[in-house]
């Protein structure tokens, strides 16, 4: 099936997996960088589909958790738009070394190519190293001499470029392309520039590992490549660190992006301290304050508002002070009702698109991309996983919020509730249910 890139995975089999159901608190600089999306959007320095379309190019993006994505795209919209510069952001993280300048291979060396590194500064690189030789082994023919490197001119036409040694670096074809009917002594040879190569001690080694199915020609390695101030790890443990992060958060990495962008914002004045906290006052507090709850509850208890509320959800949410659309985008609440014959379930496919103004924020399994495949694709087995089935003869609706609507689901009332008041109604309807995965219990 066809894909617009890494970030659209609804139905994409590769994704399937169990989702974590467990949930955990946003740090605070997560929430941080939530509240500087909003501030940004609000004075009109970034717009949502400019923020996905950042993300969305990301080179690093599935091994980066939520918002590390979130405060490197929007690093990177901040730099085309000139609201900060390449010089701010250089001077904030502080100056890469631009240049190695001095030859440190000889001929005969045994070198690995490494992986491209996912902490490329926020926009896709230009590359002048072969995806097919990303973890490939090969041998330093010789030295070409040093050049200026072009993965920085191509960015920085207003300084001059670092020199950096270049190298011929032999392969083996038998190496580089598992299955294919190659002679045993053809070859490649390759320009590899020197912060590309790590040595390799010992005896030349090939590039396949038997206990790593690993296909070189899908771009991946099973080796661990050191960039001096960090280590990639295999792509195995990196895809299971990547997952880890979506629940644990532990990403220290994508918390220096969004502080530093924070800080370079407040240092410019874009915006003050305090609207950060405020914004972020106001995201913890939503979840608190039931206000999905409250608009169901109404429903179930006002058939007038209850047609309102389907009809136009803005406007309904409106009439009891709510604000439906979210605060980084105007977006249409659109509210769908349960029946005793249909069933509704929410997902974003894309990215992770949800009614923060009135749900407060997503939880981490809505955001996995175990949900956002497999939702689409196989939705009965994924309530399943959350303790909910549907008899045969119910329809089930999937709403993909892939644009510019926010769907809630409005629940069933559970018979024998009639006597009940609004407390009590309130405390059976989880956020779980507006999202489709659970439904109100008595």
């Amino acid at each position: 099936m066809s894909s617009t890139g890494v970030h659209d995975i609804g139905g994409l089999e590769e994704e399937f997996g169990p989702i974590d159901l467990r949930e955990h608190g946003y740090q605070l600089w997560e929430m941080q960088v939530h509240a500087t999306l909003v501030l940004l959007a609000q004075q009109g320095l970034l717009t949502t589909d400019e923020l996905r379309r950042s993300v969305e190019a990301l080179p690093g993006h599935t091994s980066m958790s939520y918002y590390h994505r979130w405060a490197a795209g929007m690093t990177a919209i901040c730099i085309e738009r000139g609201t900060v510069s390449a010089a701010d952001l250089n001077m904030a993280h502080g100056e890469p070394e631009l240049s190695v300048g001095q030859q440190s291979l000889v001929t005969g060396q045994v070198v690995r190519v490494r992986r491209e590194d996912a902490r490329v500064r926020w926009r896709k690189p230009h590359l002048r190293t072969p995806g097919y030789l990303f973890g490939a082994v090969g041998v330093v023919e010789r030295f070409l001499g040093c050049f200026p490197n072009p993965e920085e001119k191509a960015f920085s036409s207003n300084q001059e470029a670092g020199l950096q040694p270049l190298y011929l670096v032999a392969f083996k074809n038998k190496d580089l392309w598992k299955g294919m009917d190659v002679h045993g002594h053809d070859g490649i040879t390759a320009e590899i520039y020197q912060p590309w190569l790590e040595i390799i001690d010992g005896k030349m080694e090939t590039n396949q590992d038997p206990k790593d199915n690993v296909v070189r020609d899908i771009k991946v390695s099973s080796s661990k490549v050191d960039h001096g101030d960090h280590v990639h790890d295999t792509r195995h443990e990196t895809e299971a660190e990547a997952l880890r992060r979506e629940t644990v958060h532990e990403d220290p990495i994508g918390e220096k992006t969004g502080q530093v962008l924070l800080k370079l914002l407040l240092e410019k004045k874009v915006f003050e301290i305090n609207e950060v906290r405020k914004v972020v006052e106001k995201m913890d507090n939503t979840g608190k304050m039931l206000l999905g709850q409250q608009l169901v509850v109404k429903a179930w208890t006002d058939p007038e508002f209850k047609q309102r509320l389907l009809a136009d959800g803005n406007a309904a949410a409106d009439e009891l002070g709510m604000v439906a659309s979210n605060a980084n985008a105007p977006t249409k609440f659109i509210v769908v009702e349960n029946t005793s014959s249909t069933h509704h379930l929410i997902v974003c496919t894309l990215c992770s698109c949800y009614p923060s103004s009135i749900m407060g924020m997503a939880p981490p399994w809505y955001k996995s991309r175990s949900y956002r495949a497999r939702a689409v694709r196989e939705p009965r087995k994924v309530l399943l996983e959350f303790g909910l089935r549907l008899a045969a003869e119910m329809c089930l609706v999937v709403h993909d919020s892939t644009a510019d609507c926010r769907y809630m689901v409005l629940p069933r009332r559970p018979e024998g509730t009639d006597g009940w008041g609004e407390k009590e109604l309130i405390g059976i309807v989880t956020r779980d249910c507006l999202l489709g995965v659970a439904v109100p219990r008595e």
